[in-house]
């Protein structure tokens, strides 16, 4: 019996390891999705997505902002990094202001929302419907999840910038042109940084949010290795005397 105590309790203790491990991966990630929950929901509500922005990127600046009788059109210019190279980024984010129709459901075929960059030469640089990881999606769903929907371009050279956006049925509800001639000057005064590690560390509040998850899995699995464990050895006792 000694020796099934021994290896049923290294078990027990490698398993304990590996569910806390488990838990504190599960836990930061659903918070850090509770986070973006937040943020993209108050930015809807607010119409400013100052936030969303600083939760993606280093720097961002507003080049505009547009309301029509529908939506709001806010397009920043962002600078972050990718495989430690700088990245720029060109984003619109398309608020509805009044009730507009929009795609309910993922796979809505009749949906034709698009956001569309061009150059000069009217070839297409990004549409939003064409990108593989929104493939057969409906772009306007965006709407009922978020609040919003939104597209970024990856700028990698200087030229000048159409873009479109059509709504549910297709039909052009703005268009405009950025030209895209200097780098994002993160100096400049109107140029705001995003959410250094200490701000995000505060935003996810491991104690609060992240803890708990991870005391309250450990919790049940400790109850549930003692009973097993106790039933197994029980058991085994139990057929030694017969």
């Amino acid at each position: 019996m000694k020796k099934f105590i021994i290896i049923y309790s290294i078990a027990s203790f490698l398993l304990l390891i590996m569910v806390i491990f488990i838990s504190s991966y599960n836990s930061y990630l659903s918070r850090i999705i509770d986070i973006y929950d937040d943020v993209s929901h108050t930015s809807a509500q607010s119409g400013d997505f100052d936030n969303y922005l600083a939760l993606q990127t280093n720097y961002f600046q507003k080049i505009s902002e547009v309301t029509s009788e529908d939506y709001q059109f806010s397009i920043y210019l962002s600078l972050g990094q990718s495989d430690a190279s700088d990245l720029y980024q060109l984003s619109i984010y398309v608020l509805p202001i009044n009730e507009v129709l929009y795609a309910t459901n993922i796979n809505d075929e009749d949906d034709q929302t698009n956001i569309i960059f061009t150059n000069d030469e009217n070839a297409v640089l990004y549409a939003l419907n064409e990108d593989d990881e929104f493939s057969g999606e409906a772009i306007s769903y965006g709407i009922e999840t978020l609040g919003f929907y939104y597209a970024t371009l990856e700028l990698n050279s200087f030229y000048q910038i159409h873009i479109e956006v059509l709504d549910y049925d297709g039909q052009s509800i703005y268009q405009t042109a950025y030209n895209y001639q200097n780098y994002l000057d993160i100096n400049d005064e109107t140029t705001m940084m995003g959410f250094d590690d200490e701000t995000f560390d505060q935003m996810v509040d491991f104690n609060t949010y992240v803890i708990p998850g991870i005391l309250s899995n450990v919790l049940v699995y400790l109850i549930v290795d003692i009973l097993l464990g106790s039933g197994i050895y029980l058991y085994k006792k139990k057929s030694k005397k017969l």
